[in-house]
């Protein structure tokens, strides 16, 4: 009703806390398979700056989808 889910911030904060919980699940996952040391070269950081680019475009497109869907 207050519109937060309207807000580009709002909107970037909840698709992150959402990466987060991906990341919390997958990694330990991985650990079964990948070496310790070696985890957050293969599971995390090739893939944090395509989740950030993926995570901004969307954010800023929420707004516009609401605008397109109130008319």
């Amino acid at each position: 009703e207050r519109g937060w889910d309207r807000r580009v911030r709002t909107a970037a904060l909840a698709m992150l806390a959402g990466e987060a919980v991906i990341y919390a699940v997958a990694l330990p996952s991985l650990a079964r398979f990948v070496p310790a040391e070696r985890l957050l070269d293969a599971g995390l950081w090739p893939f944090v700056a395509g989740d950030l680019y993926k995570l901004a475009l969307a954010a800023l497109a929420l707004p516009v989808a609401w605008r397109m869907a109130r008319t």
